[in-house]
């Protein structure tokens, strides 16, 4: 994705928030003993999603906060160290190489399925534990990876959920389009699998490329295949002027758009008239979540803002690692892989546990915008 690495790490960031820590022993011994925990995160907080990654980042800031305000953890406070990921490959590989340099004991999300899929390889050759609170590509486990958990179930369960809603939103002619990257090739390709087991599959699958400025070469040609949806893989930049150029040409039928869209940002290039019939596909999301309403007040409170897409995610990201710490007992790479895999976490959004590829399972939604906010779909008789 955009967003390239320029002049060197000057990005790092460094949050350190104060808290009350036991008192230090005496001795060599403890001398040499750590007075921190240090988790890494290379969220994008430059280029094009940068508003998501910096709402995922106060999320993590405000885990580590509360965290340390209960006492921190075994004893020690808790650091999270910010590197600037960019949603970029190349730029995410420079960030996790940085992170593991000073020693994180873990990372703890990067939100873009192609940099994390570039960034494993040295993760694992470095036995860092890494939380994924947004990426959920397919790619990111086929070299499974037993330090690597992801909060947000994978495309392939999200296409699975998508499914039923096609059949209820009354669509017979589908055609998808996704934009190359990891995550939305994988999902455009599980999409159209789980299609293809229905009476009414996918009639094409489109390309677009990133970053461009109109699609109207590539809405054209949805509009001559018939089509009476449109499922688009990719994310919210690109969804906001593909819904716009659609809606420019003529075509009044339903958008299915996937969790990479799901964010009010597509309202920049989108108009609130424009989402008309346009559904997005989103994992727990806090403003539709009854039980994360005093986590909102919460972060509002911290950041000033309210949470974005992945923001609960981010946030459960730490408190997961916190909570196998402390199982543990110790910040050894395996013993925190072990403990993340032997119960289930608690989360805002209720308890989540991983299966056996270290996924967690995760209920998906299908949303609407109405009046620049996000509220559940209304499908069937609505009052």
């Amino acid at each position: 994705m955009a967003s390239s690495l320029k002049g060197g790490f000057a990005a790092l960031v460094i949050v350190l928030l104060a808290a009350a820590c036991s008192p230090a022993a005496e001795g060599p011994a403890a001398a040499a003993a750590p007075a921190e925990i240090r988790f890494g995160s290379f969220l994008p907080i430059t280029g094009p999603y940068a508003e998501i990654g910096k709402s995922d980042l106060a999320a993590q800031e405000m885990a580590v906060a509360e965290v340390n305000a209960a006492g921190g953890v075994l004893g020690k406070k808790l650091i999270v160290q910010s590197i600037d990921g960019g949603c970029d490959p190349a730029q995410t590989v420079a960030a996790v190489e940085e992170l593991i340099r000073v020693k994180v004991t873990a990372t703890v999300g990067g939100i873009c399925s192609s940099s994390l899929t570039n960034a494993l390889p040295i993760l694992r050759q470095a036995g860092i534990v890494h939380v994924e609170p947004g990426a959920n590509s397919t790619d990111l486990l086929k070299n499974p990876y037993s330090g690597l958990f992801l909060l947000m179930g994978t495309v392939a369960d999200e296409a699975k959920s998508a499914v039923p809603w096609v059949k209820q939103l009354g669509i017979r002619r589908p055609v998808i389009v996704q934009d190359a990257t990891s995550f939305s090739f994988t999902l455009a390709e599980s999409a159209r699998s789980e299609l293809a087991k229905t009476k009414h599959p996918a009639l094409a699958v489109f390309g677009i490329t990133q970053g461009a400025r109109t699609y109207a070469p590539s809405v054209k040609k949805i509009i001559n295949s018939g089509a009476d949806a449109v499922f688009y893989t990719g994310y919210y930049a690109e969804a906001g002027i593909l819904v716009r150029d659609l809606r420019a040409a003529g075509f009044d039928g339903k958008v299915i758009l996937g969790d990479g869209s799901a964010d009010l940002a597509i309202l920049d290039s989108a108009s609130q008239k424009d989402l008309k019939n346009v559904y997005f596909i989103t994992p727990p999301m806090p403003s539709i979540t009854v039980s994360a309403q005093d986590w909102i007040k919460r972060f509002r409170d911290f950041s000033g803002a309210a949470p974005r897409a992945f923001s609960m995610q981010s946030y459960t990201a730490v408190m997961a690692v916190v909570e196998a710490i402390k199982r543990a007992g110790v910040t050894d790479s395996l013993d925190i892989a072990q403990a993340l895999r032997s119960a289930p976490i608690a989360t805002p959004y209720g308890e989540v546990r991983f299966d056996e590829r270290q996924v967690a399972s995760t209920a998906f939604a299908l949303v609407t915008i109405a009046n620049g906010a996000f509220k559940e779909a209304c499908l069937s008789q609505c009052s």
